[in-house]
């Protein structure tokens, strides 16, 4: 789940006799599935721990989607012709709803270190923060830089 609040862009969706209206999103909520692809070194190790370098990308989709909208009207302007009929407001649509990959995709360079503890000779502990850098794309339909920062912990297991 990932929700962020987009910077703001007015946008005029009706000007006629009766005012201006003008609209943003100020809120994207989505639910992103991430494809990771990484790759590790070990850089220390101090007995039964570990420290490892880890980078790679990871590639994110929004299935779905939703936009909330705020929207703003201003009384009539002293004019004798409308200049643009209404448009409709964009609709938040993620890959599962039929949005297509516009505004549903976006990939970032991953970089962290991982600490493992071996747990015996089959499972091993670790814990992995890591940096996420906007590399394109957005899940909005204005474009945002996604950073994030993560903490994974979890457990390994050697087959």
């Amino acid at each position: 789940k990932k929700q962020y609040q987009p910077k703001p862009e007015e946008v005029v969706y009706q000007n006629d006799i009766n005012g201006i209206s003008f609209y943003n999103v100020n809120q994207v909520s989505a639910d992103v599935v991430s494809v990771p692809v990484k790759v590790t070194r070990q850089i220390a190790r101090f007995g039964k721990t570990s420290a490892h370098a880890v980078a790679g990308v990871t590639a994110n989709y929004a299935a779905k989607k939703e936009y909330a909208i705020e929207t703003k009207h201003y009384p009539p302007a002293p004019t004798q012709n409308p200049t643009q009929p209404p448009s409709p407001l964009p609709l938040g649509k993620g890959l599962f709803e039929n949005g297509g990959m516009a505004h549903n995709a976006y990939a970032t360079a991953d970089l962290g270190i991982r600490v493992e503890q071996a747990l015996g000779k089959r499972f091993v502990a670790y814990l992995e923060p890591a940096y996420r850098q906007s590399l394109g794309g957005s899940l909005g339909p204005v474009a945002s830089r996604l950073n994030t920062f993560s903490l994974q912990a979890g457990v390994m297991a050697s087959l």
